[in-house]
Parts: structure tokens; sequence; C-alpha cells
């Protein structure tokens, strides 16, 4: 099963860590997400809707590709807008695009591709992710992190331009090897 097949029908399993708790990350995301994107937002991979709260319904677009996710994004935000987005479709206009743990289930082909198709009709993109090569790993669902300064260079290359770097701490990978862990959030723009 290829990678894209594997989230439309696999997505609702990997969501988010299994912690039990609604922020693995420990703290609640939303306020600081709300603050890092101003103007009309597009969150690519939005999943079941955990982040969709921290916009404002008419400001806000949430886009996956799997069906069974974005139900359960609709049931939640019943004033939020979803889209299901199929290999090829391009974006709706935005001011910003939001990847939020995403990005780091592209494979490195396909990667560049993703980022440019991401910078179209926008004048901003927000990355926030887990970022260190040595997270990498095979398996369901394969991983490929990146370091911060790949994606630096992937968005220049686009003509974004990094305008924001902060590193958050993230609960759930606190005690793994080599922790502490954290999340780091990457603004760019055009």
């Amino acid at each position: 099963m290829d990678t894209t097949e594997f989230w439309k029908e696999n997505a609702h399993l990997h969501i988010k860590p299994a912690t039990g708790e609604e922020f693995p990350e420990g703290w609640d995301v939303r306020p600081y997400l709300a603050k890092l994107c101003d103007g009309t937002v597009t969150e690519i991979g939005c999943g079941e809707g955990r982040l969709s709260a921290a916009f404002q319904p008419e400001l806000y677009t949430g886009i996956d590709i799997s069906p069974q996710v974005l139900e359960t994004a609709e049931n939640r935000n019943k004033n939020h807008k979803y889209i299901l987005h199929n290999q090829g479709d391009s974006y709706p206009h935005a001011d910003v695009r939001f990847v939020y743990t995403v990005l780091l289930h592209i494979d490195d082909d396909c990667i560049g591709d993703m980022i440019k198709s991401l910078c179209e009709d926008t004048e901003s993109v927000v990355v926030a992710e887990i970022m260190a090569r040595k997270w990498r790993r095979e398996g369901n669902p394969p991983v490929f992190n990146r370091e911060a300064d790949e994606y630096i260079t992937l968005f220049e290359n686009c003509g974004f331009e990094k305008d924001y770097h902060n590193e958050k701490p993230y609960e759930r990978y606190k005690k793994w090897p080599g922790g502490p862990h954290n999340i780091t959030f990457l603004r760019f723009k055009k």
C-alpha cells in the first residue's frame, strides 16, 4: 500500500500519539496557533479537527485526504469548513497554510513538490513538527522527520523566507531516549 492510500485508510489510527489526552503536547496548543496564524487559514492534514477551534470558523478551512477523519472533524466542529483533498487538487486561497505534524509523513522524493504546492496562492506557511532526522523510521506509518534547516532551504527554493522559529515542549516524548523533545514552529513568508 502506498503512503497516500495508507493515510486514506488508517489516518484515524495515527492522528496523534495515544496518550489518552487531547493534547499529547502537554499544553493546549490552540491559543498559541491562533496568534501564529493571522487571517484566513487552510490547515493541510487537519485530521479529526483537533486544532480547528484555534481559528474562527469563517476564516478556516480544514483539508484532509481521509473521508473518515473529515466526518469526525465535521461532527466535532459544526461551524468549520472541511474539504476532502484528492491527489492533484490545488489548495484554496488562504492567507496562511498551516501544517501540523504532517510533512514528516511525506517522503523525501515528494517533499519538494508538496512544499511547492503549499506555497501556491498564499502569503505564509506555518510548519509545526518534531524535527530531527534521528526520529526517522520505517513501518506504519513511516516517518521522515527533517531538520529545521532542511525546511528553511525547501521554502527558500519557493521564494519564502523564515520569519519565525520557536520550540515548545512536547510532553509525550519528554522521557524518550535523547529527550526531552520539543515541537518546532516555523513560519515562512513570501
